[in-house]
């Protein structure tokens, strides 16, 4: 294999490996945000599966604002993520 072919072939690999962030569709997203809604105003521990690029995280922890402006919410350490990288809530 020439050396041309060999980065082309690595390349290749790189994308193909790569995490693709998935979509959420409407109703799930207003399932999420209603879960949201309640877990703020209840002071609940939430645990939030989303899209942290190239990987998937899962954060834990109680809701601290949303601030749909930015399109984030934070979390009371302080942590932010972005509302469109959200895959899955679950209320403690």
């Amino acid at each position: 294999m020439l050396p041309k072919d060999a980065n082309r072939f690595h390349q290749r690999q790189k994308r193909a490996e790569k995490i693709l962030k998935a979509v959420v569709n409407k109703q799930r997203r207003t399932q999420i945000e209603a879960i949201l809604q309640f877990a703020i105003f209840n002071n609940l521990t939430v645990e939030i599966q989303h899209f942290s690029s190239p990987d998937f995280i899962t954060t834990i922890g109680t809701l601290y604002k949303i601030d749909l402006a930015e399109g984030t919410l934070q979390l009371e350490d302080r942590t932010e993520i972005a509302l469109n990288h959200i895959l899955d809530i679950y209320v403690d």
